[in-house]
C-alpha cells in the first residue's frame, strides 16, 4: 500500500506537523496516516477514512493518482517555476536601454539589430549565461564593497552614444576589471571576445592597462580562479574606439532604417561565428548575405 503524508507527532495547540514520505511507484497518493499520541508514544499506522477529524486537525484530502497524472502535476509546477524565472529574467534584462552598449557591438552588431526590431522571447540557453554569469559579479563585487575607496562596481561611462558598464575599476591604478566565469578546468589565455570587451573599456577609459579574472567552474581543486593582464598601446586604443564608432554608427542607421543588412556581421568571423549555430536570426541574415554576394558580382 502505497504511502503519502505522515504524522509526525501533536502540538500544545493540538495541531499535527506533517511530512511527506516518498514511494517510488506512486507519488502523492494520501492513504495512511501515523499518529502520535500526546504522551509521544510509537506512532500507530491508521487508515485515514478512521481518524477522528473532531480530535485532530488534520488538513489533507485523500486522493488517487496513477504516474501519468502526477507526472502531469509535476511538469506543471515546473512550468510555473520557470515561467516566473523568464517573467523576472525579461525584466531585469529585456528592457531597452538608453544609448549604444559596448556588449551590443562585442558579439554580433547585426543580431543586436535584429533583436532591437524583432525581440524574440528569451531562451534556456540565454537564462543559463545569464545566471551563471550574474554569481560571479554578485560574489567578486560584495567582496571589492570592502574597499569603496579603491574600488567603483559596474563603473558607467558615457562617450558620445557609446557607454559601458566596467564591472570593476581599480581607481588607484586607473584599470578596469572584468569578472568573467567558463566551464573549463584551467585557461592559459583568455577568450577573443572577452579580450575585445575589455580592450574596448581600456580605450574608453583611456587605461594602458586591464584585467579579466576568470572563475574555471570545472576546476575542483585549490585554483579555480585565473587572472590575466592586458596592455594597449595609445595608438591601439585610438584604432579600438574608431572601430567601436564605426559599428555603433551602423547599428544606429540599422535600427532608425529597420534594415539588419547594413550593419556588421560576424559569419566569416572564425572568433566569433559558433555564435551563428544558435542565432534564432541566422536564416534571415544568410539570405541578406546572398543579397550581398549577387550585388557584389553584378559590380
Amino acid at each position: 500500500m502505497p504511502f503519502g503524508k505522515y504524522c509526525t507527532n501533536y502540538e500544545p495547540d493540538g495541531l499535527v506537523k506533517m511530512k511527506t514520505n516518498k514511494q517510488s511507484e506512486t507519488k502523492g497518493v494520501l492513504s495512511v496516516i501515523s499518529l502520535c499520541d500526546l504522551t509521544g508514544s510509537t506512532p500507530v499506522k491508521l487508515p485515514f477514512s478512521t481518524i477522528d477529524k473532531s480530535s485532530v486537525s488534520v488538513q489533507a484530502t485523500p486522493f488517487k493518482a496513477d504516474s501519468t497524472d502526477s507526472d502531469m502535476t509535476l511538469e506543471l509546477k515546473k512550468e510555473t517555476l520557470l515561467s516566473i524565472l523568464y517573467t523576472a529574467l525579461h525584466e531585469e534584462y529585456g528592457q531597452e536601454r538608453e544609448g549604444i552598449h559596448v556588449s551590443d557591438l562585442i558579439y554580433c552588431p547585426r543580431k543586436t539589430c535584429f533583436q532591437k526590431l524583432k525581440p524574440l522571447p528569451l531562451t534556456n540557453l540565454q537564462l543559463n549565461f545569464f545566471t551563471s554569469g550574474k554569481a560571479i559579479h554578485a560574489s567578486l563585487q560584495s567582496l571589492i564593497k570592502k574597499y569603496p575607496e579603491r574600488f567603483e562596481i559596474e563603473k558607467e561611462v558615457w562617450f558620445g552614444d557609446l557607454v559601458a558598464h566596467i564591472d570593476i575599476f581599480d581607481n588607484e591604478k586607473q584599470i578596469p576589471i572584468e569578472a568573467k566565469s567558463a566551464r573549463v578546468k584551467t585557461m592559459t589565455t583568455p577568450k577573443p571576445h572577452n579580450l575585445k570587451q575589455l580592450e574596448a573599456y581600456m580605450s574608453l577609459t583611456d587605461s594602458d592597462t586591464g584585467i579579466i579574472l576568470y572563475q574555471c567552474l570545472l576546476h575542483f581543486e585549490d585554483k579555480p580562479f585565473v587572472e590575466f593582464e592586458h596592455v594597449m598601446t595609445k595608438e591601439e586604443r585610438i584604432q579600438t574606439l574608431h572601430k567601436l564608432f564605426i559599428d555603433a554608427d551602423l547599428l544606429k542607421k540599422g535600427i532608425e532604417a529597420k534594415d539588419p543588412s547594413v550593419v556588421r556581421h560576424i559569419a566569416y568571423d572564425n572568433d566569433y561565428n559558433w555564435l551563428c549555430r544558435s542565432c534564432p536570426y541566422a536564416q534571415e541574415c544568410l539570405a541578406m548575405r546572398a543579397k550581398d554576394r549577387v550585388r557584389d558580382f553584378q559590380k
